[in-house]
């Protein structure tokens, strides 16, 4: 009987990282039979600004999403299906208020609807409020599990019973759509249940469940179990139409708070960066079987196009690189009780209130939730559900050899990867001046003078007198011994462990080596003195260790190539991706804090402005106002001395004065003029 667990214990979180820029995330592709569609999971977010900032590719749409999962992509189903408490501080970041989702804002899933322009997917059992399904609909609840759910389980609704319900809606959704053709402004067009995207992130909580009555070796051997009822799920969607499937692997459980609060107490329990060995050896074997069933599944149904999404390195990645990537706490919880290292307890929730050994005490959240990977000890924060920043979201292709697993034949939407390796080439360039063999070039002469000034002084002075680039087809090899041969003209592999670069001129990060520098002099005199020509000559050599950000593909022939992405750059440089994500960083912080400062001068600009032509419209009126009143009492003074009569024209004079000179030089006001 597995235990009941606290309300802290649902499922374990996956999603990406955030911010702006425009590059992919990460996918690990099926083997080459397969019609895979490589995506990464940030190239769909956005890379989106949250965030990002995000750059997706134009064919990246589909018109309806249905997706099953767990608390990972859990948009209010738990909520609606058993009333299960999802109170503040869940949801403030974003929502401001409890939106149904274990997180401070929003989901994966909310980021890869927005980058295709479509509204945030209803949960199946929510029917409050008049729901939407025009655009799919959600089944994930949190809590489920791959396996039938057991009496004591947070949710009843497993994979197999989130199959069911999909089946249910389908059949429904004919129904109505026959009866009431208007109905399709609320619910999905039937050939749409054959396009649409198919999307799952589930099975960690059979892990996880698993680990509270049973040894580590039990929990291994249940695995193929898991992944076999995986297996018939996605098997009767295909046959209910489903072709497009989107699968998210299982992320380092074992790095979660309340995995190491319960399980890590012994140190010896714990890995390098603090995650329990255990779950995370756990997660990697269900991964790789997850990911061989896939494979079987795709060769078994050819017409699929399945994309496999290596969520735990991208999790791996951001737990370990956490302060890279602009994150302070990397394993505490945000909302929690405690403090650190990991501010979690497993008596109380994120948001509640409880007397503990006799006090009162809160689970209260983190004052920036922007700074914190993790959430409420369970459940990654939103900046960690979205870190699109350029860069960040790049697969890190270890082996060259992985790219080969694209599949030229599928609707490929290209993967942003980042590749690691030393430049080869099968026709380098033969450099004349510096004799070295190199795969870009460029050649540049420069007149160096010394000339008349007007003031009839000399002053020195160059300019470019020609400019030559040449480029050979390149790429890069990971094998460190076959690199050193190729510098050496030994070159003999068969092509099978290189990325060809493409695009690469004027790729951000590109130095070129000086190979030559050469100045020669020259005597001519005249109006001006020539002093030489310096040609300089630049190049990447064969050997040359380098890291490649673009976007990976494969042509026709079966070669893997990386170019320029849709949208942002493609970097060649001699640091490794990490620096070049902690560089971008400190500049975009230069930026942040220069627009905030910006925007404050601005407004006080502005605001200047305004005060002042506040004080001159009334100073303007009550230059007015005393005109008019001035007006007045001269017209009633002449009125009352024309009915008497009396007194002399000096003393008429000298009265009416003081009313004429209602200003007298008043600031900018030099004059009036009285009717």
């Amino acid at each position: 009987m597995v235990p009941t667990l606290p309300n802290s214990f649902l499922a374990l979180p996956r999603p990406l990282k955030r911010k702006k820029g425009a590059i992919l995330q990460s996918l690990s592709p099926l083997p080459n039979s397969m019609a895979l569609e490589p995506i990464a999971l940030s190239t769909a977010i956005a890379l989106i600004s949250s965030c990002l900032p995000f750059a997706s590719p134009s064919n990246f749409s589909y018109p309806v999403i249905f997706n099953f999962g767990d608390s990972n992509s859990d948009t209010g189903g738990l909520v609606a299906g058993i009333a299960f408490p999802v109170g503040p501080p869940n949801g403030q970041t974003y929502f401001l208020e409890p939106s149904g989702r274990l997180c401070d804002g929003r989901l994966t899933i909310d980021f890869l609807m927005g980058v295709m322009g479509m509204p945030f997917l209803n949960p199946y059992l929510d029917s409050v409020g008049a729901p939407n399904f025009e655009t799919g609909c959600n089944f994930a609840t949190g809590g489920s599990t791959i396996l039938p759910a057991k009496a004591n389980s947070t949710s009843p609704f497993s994979f197999g019973i989130q199959v069911a319900q999909f089946i249910r809606f389908k059949t429904r959704v004919h129904e109505l759509l026959t009866q009431d053709k208007e109905l399709q402004n609320f619910l999905p067009l039937e050939e749409y249940f054959r396009l649409g995207l198919y999307m799952f992130d589930i099975g960690q909580n059979d892990l996880d469940y698993a680990f509270y009555l049973n040894s580590e070796d039990q929990v291994l051997f249940q695995i193929p179990t898991i992944v076999e009822e995986f297996e018939t799920g996605i098997k009767e969607l295909y046959y209910q139409g489903a072709r497009n499937f989107w699968i998210h692997n299982t992320g380092p459980l074992g790095c979660l708070p309340r995995i190491i609060a319960t399980f890590g107490k012994d140190p010896s329990d714990l890995d390098e960066i603090g995650c329990v060995s255990s779950h995370n050896n756990a997660a990697k074997l269900f991964n790789t079987q997850l990911h061989a069933v896939c494979a079987n599944f795709q060769g078994q149904f050819p017409e699929a196009s399945l994309t496999f999404v290596d969520i735990f390195s991208i999790k791996s990645n951001l737990i370990s690189n956490y302060s890279q990537l602009g994150f302070k706490q990397s394993l505490a919880a945000c909302c929690g009780y405690g403090g650190l290292p990991l501010n979690f307890d497993n008596r109380i929730a994120c948001g509640e209130t409880k007397n503990l050994n006799g006090s009162f005490v809160t689970a209260k959240p983190c004052n920036n939730t922007a700074e914190y990977v993790n959430w409420d000890g369970n459940h990654y924060t939103e900046a960690a559900n979205l870190d699109a920043e350029a860069l960040k979201s790049a697969t890190r292709v270890n082996q060259l050899l992985d790219l080969e697993l694209l599949d030229a034949a599928s609707k490929v939407l290209p993967l942003v990867v980042a590749v690691t390796g030393r430049v080869g080439s099968d026709e380098p360039i033969n450099c004349m001046r510096s004799g070295l063999r190199s795969v870009i070039v460029e050649e540049t002469e420069e007149e160096h003078l010394l000339k008349h000034s007007d003031a009839g002084s000399w002053i020195e002075d160059s300019a470019l007198v020609s400019y030559r680039r040449r480029e050979a087809s390149w790429y890069l090899v990971r094998n460190v011994y076959l690199a050193a041969f190729l510098s050496l003209a030994l070159e003999y592999d068969d092509g099978t462990d290189r990325a060809y670069v493409v695009g690469a001129r004027g790729a951000k990060g590109l130095v070129l080596t000086i190979g030559s520098e050469v100045f020669e002099e020259s005597g001519q005199s005249g109006h001006s003195l020539m002093l030489g020509i310096k040609r300089i000559e630049r190049v990447l050599p064969i050997g040359t260790s380098l890291t490649v950000v673009g976007e990976a593909i494969k042509d026709d022939t079966g070669t893997i190539q990386i170019q320029p992405p849709h949208r942002g750059p493609i970097y060649v440089s001699h640091t490794t991706i990490d620096q070049l994500i902690a560089n971008l960083g400190k500049w975009a912080r230069c930026y942040k804090y220069s627009s905030v400062g910006f925007t404050v001068f601005g407004l006080y600009l502005l605001g200047k402005h305004v005060f002042q032509h506040i004080i001159e419209r009334r100073r303007h009126w009550e230059v007015r106002k005393r005109v008019h009143k001035a007006a007045a009492k001269r017209q009633d003074n002449e009125g009352s001395d024309g009915k008497t009569g009396n007194g002399s024209d000096s003393t008429k004079k000298d009265r009416l004065i003081p009313d004429l000179c209602v200003i007298c030089l008043e600031q900018e006001y030099n004059s009036v003029f009285v009717p």
